[in-house]
């Protein structure tokens, strides 16, 4: 791993006039992008290869107490590195770009507050990728080709619209109700792609399959939807008793030719004494397939299903927290139960989004705050998986982390450390098989010195001691997982004007 060079600019500023106030929010990133050697997906050898991207940003806000105009600009650019878990410098590519305008008016009447929320976004993605080795297809193309099958899709002109009301209705010093209504539209145009051979022919197995050449044509890769999705929602918080407080809430979402769901929620806390309380959870949750799970087609690396169902969790969760002077701590068990989970299977035709059941998930976490004086805090926690369902081996068994933290007259120092347990990563061999991916620890700090009444200046270190560690792909072409950044230094001055 190489050192990297990172630029990042931030600027904020804020004018008033009248009644109103404009903000501007800004900032522009560009990385050159660590350097890694990494086993090649189309063959047995190790390249060499790199991460850079570019981001920038910008929002304007234009309001006062009641109303407020906003708008937003999100572009970002990478190169490079893995695109559908394959590597192929020079030619793999993603791009992308939100633009969102929203306006919001709040209304108090009495003890109800209203707000009324209107939003529209539109969003473009490109991405570039290769898809199999040179020479791959050259006994089932016609005319016989050893180039690579390269794709350029383009996921442009994506479309929402937003209504939302939303109401917070003080009933008494203890009590009081939430509800509201949610209203979003979405617009997903036909998506294509631009691709040297026939996708098509090559996902349906019709051999042998058209080579383009020099003049690439267009295929469909997602196919168009539109979307009416309808939320209702309230919530009810009240004092039982003494020191218990009670919290009801239920939501029903409607998704236009999916399905709906009714989601409750109950939360009870009660104060057991001065120093300790317990909190009993249980909500469900609800999440419709998303545009690619269900429309994605003559994709030779995972496909679409129309078929597909929501997928919902029901979780419950109790936990135990004290607090003292300097010292905070909390013991929780929690549990999920699963239905029609979507996930990703191979087939007997390839890799498919489908709905499935899971084992159930169960587990324990640990929180502990503790001020050693006035300038040292140190947090810790700790979480362990005593279960884990079937489709989960992408998750660790254990995961941990602890911040120190030192501040004291114009320095403030941080040190902070996290832990993944070993994991297991789902590999697309001859056979499918599991390889385990190694536990680490990660090790990061940041100084800060205030220099001046308004300005900062910061030393930043990830990844200290330049450990060199994997993440899962998932259903990945390699025995090996993503390899990740090594040690960075960011210099950074903050100055407020």
């Amino acid at each position: 791993m190489a050192a990297l060079i990172k630029k990042k600019i931030h600027v904020l500023a804020s004018k008033k006039f009248d009644n109103f106030q404009l903000d501007l929010y800004s900032q522009f990133e560009t990385d050159q992008g660590d350097e890694f050697i990494v086993a090649d997906t189309f063959s047995d050898q190790n390249i060499k290869t790199d991460d850079p991207y570019e981001q920038f940003t910008v929002k304007f806000l234009l309001g006062n107490e009641k109303t407020k105009l906003i708008f937003s600009h999100n572009a970002f650019k990478t190169n490079n590195f893995y695109e559908l878990n394959r590597l192929a410098n020079g030619i793999n590519k993603r791009s992308g770009d939100l633009s969102a305008l929203a306006f919001q008016y709040k209304l108090d009447w009495q003890s109800l507050d209203s707000s009324f929320w209107l939003g529209y976004t539109q969003s473009n993605l490109s991405t570039r990728s290769q898809l199999t080795a040179k020479g791959q297809l050259f006994d089932i193309s016609k005319p016989a080709s050893n180039e690579a099958l390269i794709a350029d899709a383009k996921l442009n002109n994506n479309v929402q619209k937003r209504a939302q009301w939303h109401n917070n209705w003080q009933l008494s010093l203890e009590e009081s109700l939430q509800f509201g209504i949610e209203a979003r539209f979405i617009n997903i145009p036909t998506a294509y792609a631009k691709n040297n051979f026939n996708l098509s022919e090559l996902v349906n197995k019709n051999y042998p399959i058209s080579y383009y050449g020099k003049s690439p044509e267009d295929t469909p890769v997602q196919l168009a939807s539109d979307r009416d999705i309808l939320g209702i929602y309230t919530q009810y918080q009240n004092k039982v008793f003494k020191d218990t407080q009670i919290t009801l809430g239920v939501r029903y979402d409607d998704f236009s030719s999916i399905g709906s769901h009714v989601s409750p929620r109950v939360a009870l806390v009660t104060q057991l004494n001065q120093f300790n309380s317990l909190k009993l959870l249980y909500g469900e949750a609800f999440r419709a397939p998303t545009e690619n799970e269900l429309n994605l087609v003559n994709n030779p690396v995972i496909r679409g299903n129309i078929a597909l169902k929501p997928e919902s969790v029901h979780s419950s969760e109790i936990i135990w927290l004290g607090q003292w002077h300097k010292t905070g701590v909390s013991i929780g068990y929690f549990e999920s139960h699963f239905s029609d989970s979507i996930l990703q299977k191979q087939t007997s035709s390839g890799l498919q989004y489908i709905n499935t059941e899971q084992d159930d998930a169960k587990g324990l976490e640990f929180e502990l705050s503790q001020e050693i004086n006035k300038s040292v805090l140190i947090k810790a926690t700790y979480t362990h998986l005593n279960k884990k369902y079937d489709f989960s081996s992408n998750e660790a068994t254990n995961l941990s982390s602890i911040v120190v933290n030192y501040h004291k007259n114009k320095f403030n120092i941080n040190v902070m450390a996290w832990y993944q347990g070993q994991r297991d990563m789902q590999v697309e061999m001859q056979e499918k098989a599991n390889i385990k991916l190694d536990s680490y620890w990660l090790v990061s700090s940041k100084i800060k010195y205030k220099v001046l009444e308004k300005a900062d200046i910061y030393l930043q270190a990830k990844n200290v001691f330049d450990k060199k560690y994997f993440t899962p792909f998932t259903n990945a072409l390699s025995a090996h997982g993503v390899i990740n950044r090594g040690r960075e230094i960011i210099f950074g001055i903050m100055w407020q004007f």
